[in-house]
C-alpha cells in the first residue's frame, strides 16, 4: 500500500489508551506504550486532517454508549472471523435464489422491515441452500419463514404470521399455505440447523467504511445499493462481506466524487485497493446496465433511499 507521509507526522493508535495525537520523529517513552493493536493491513500514516477526524471519531465514540468503544476492536475481529463464503449444492441454480431475494425485497416496503433484516433473510436462504433444504416448489413459503425469523432476530416490532401471509399472497404466494404450514416449516428448518443462526451482517462493514466520509448520507445510500445488487449476481457473491462492503463504498465515493481521506478509508475497511480490484471491476460491469429486477429498482427510486437509482441511471 502506497502511503503518503505528511510533515513527518505519525499517528499511533494504542489499545489501552485510545489517543490519537501528532507525534514528531522523537520516539515515545516505552513506559507509555502498551500492547499495540495489529491490524490486518499495515497501519497507515494519516495526514494531519485525517488524524484530527479520527481523534474526533474516537472522542464521540466514548460519549455514545451504543458504540461500545471499549470492545469495538474485539467486535471487528469477531465479524471478520465469521465472514465465511457459503457453498451451495451443485443442483442449485443461482437464478432461483436471486428471484427469491428479489421477491422478499418486494415485501420489504409493505412489511416495514429493515435492511438488516433483509440481509438476515438472505443469510437464511443461503444457509438452507448449503444444507440442501430449499426446494423450488417451496421457495416462496420459505421466503415467508425467513421473514418471520429475521424480524424476530433484527426488529423490535414484528408482524404476525397472518399479516405476513396476507401481504405475501398479494405478491404471488399460493393461497394454499396457511399459518400452520409456515410455523411447521419454521420448526423443521430451525431444527435442521440446530437453531444455529450465527451470521455476519454486511452492513456492519458498510457503515464502518462510511466513517471515512463522516457518515455521509449519499455515500451510505449509494453504497447500500451497490452492496445489495452484488447479492443478486453470482460473479460478486463469492467475495467476503468485508470485501463487498468496502468495494460498494469505494464505488460510491468514486461516483459521488467524494474520495477524501483515503488512509482513513483503508483503516476503517482494513483493506487495500489491490484486494478490492477484482470485486470492483465485476461491480462496475454489473452497474453499467439498469437491473432487470423491478423490486430493487423501486426500492432505490424511493425518497427514503434518496432516489439513488435516479441519480445512477437518469
Amino acid at each position: 500500500m502506497h502511503i503518503q507521509k505528511h510533515s513527518d507526522v505519525e499517528i499511533q493508535y494504542l489499545e489501552n489508551k485510545e489517543n490519537i495525537s501528532p507525534v514528531n520523529k522523537k520516539k515515545p517513552e516505552q513506559k507509555n506504550l502498551k500492547k499495540s493493536i495489529k491490524p490486518i493491513v499495515n497501519f497507515p500514516t494519516f495526514s494531519l486532517k485525517e488524524g484530527n477526524i479520527l481523534t474526533r471519531h474516537l472522542q464521540n465514540e466514548k460519549k455514545e454508549i451504543r458504540t461500545v468503544s471499549k470492545y469495538k476492536d474485539l467486535i471487528f475481529k469477531h465479524e471478520i472471523s465469521i465472514d465465511k463464503e457459503v457453498v451451495f449444492y451443485n443442483n442449485f441454480f443461482f437464478e432461483q435464489r436471486t428471484v427469491l431475494v428479489n421477491w422478499i425485497t418486494g415485501l420489504q416496503e409493505n412489511l416495514h422491515f429493515s435492511d438488516d433484516a433483509l440481509y438476515f433473510c438472505i443469510h437464511l436462504i443461503d444457509l438452507a441452500l448449503s444444507k440442501n433444504q430449499l426446494h423450488e416448489n417451496k421457495c416462496y413459503v420459505f421466503g415467508v419463514v425467513c421473514i418471520l425469523i429475521a424480524q424476530k432476530y433484527e426488529e423490535t416490532e414484528w408482524k404476525s404470521v397472518e399479516a405476513i401471509l396476507l401481504i405475501a399472497r398479494k405478491h404471488g404466494l399460493s393461497k394454499m399455505y396457511k399459518k400452520q404450514d409456515v410455523l411447521r416449516n419454521e420448526r423443521q428448518f430451525l431444527n435442521h440447523i440446530e437453531y444455529n443462526v450465527k451470521w455476519q451482517n454486511p452492513l456492519y462493514f458498510l457503515r464502518n467504511a462510511n466513517r471515512a466520509n463522516s457518515f455521509d448520507d449519499k455515500v451510505l445510500a449509494l453504497g447500500k445499493y451497490f452492496l445489495e445488487i452484488m447479492f443478486y449476481h453470482e460473479k460478486t457473491y463469492s467475495y467476503s462481506n468485508r470485501v463487498k462492503a468496502a468495494t460498494a463504498v469505494l464505488m460510491a465515493r468514486k461516483f459521488l466524487k467524494k474520495e477524501t481521506n483515503e488512509n482513513l478509508f483503508n483503516f476503517y475497511t482494513n483493506t487495500e485497493k489491490s484486494e478490492l480490484y477484482s470485486c470492483f471491476m465485476n461491480l462496475r460491469e454489473i452497474i453499467e446496465r439498469p437491473p432487470e429486477y423491478q423490486n430493487i429498482r423501486k426500492k432505490y427510486q424511493s425518497a427514503k433511499k434518496l432516489k439513488i437509482y435516479n441519480i445512477l441511471y437518469n
